[in-house]
């Protein structure tokens, strides 16, 4: 994201424009002014869109980990209940492969 230069270019315009204004040349201190808009509309629009992605993205993974724990939960329990040492056996070894497909899809986990 391109934030500290745009904001920095912002500050400028507007004490540019304060500065026109406050010498009395009006017609100087409104282009500033709606230059200085203008920088801001451009630097809202594409931070809402970053994160706009940034949410997709999260709810992308979200969902996944979300059907990842439904896939192995089936896996784990099956249709009939197994014994408690059988069923820790099957906890581990879905828990692994689990680890595993998500370092694969999504990178290593922070």
């Amino acid at each position: 994201m391109k934030a500290p230069s745009e904001l920095v270019l912002f500050g400028v315009l507007v004490a540019v424009a304060g500065w026109l204004a406050a010498k009395g040349e009006f017609a100087g201190a409104v282009v500033a002014a709606l230059l200085s808009a203008a920088f801001l509309a451009d630097f809202l629009r594409d931070y809402c869109k970053e994160m706009k992605i940034a949410q997709k993205w999260r709810l992308d993974r979200w969902n996944a980990l979300q059907e990842l724990e439904r896939k192995y939960r089936a896996e784990v329990y099956g249709r009939v209940p197994p014994k408690l040492d059988q069923l820790n056996d099957r906890i581990r070894d879905a828990e692994k492969r689990a680890a595993a497909e998500i370092q694969e899809r999504f990178g290593p986990l922070p």
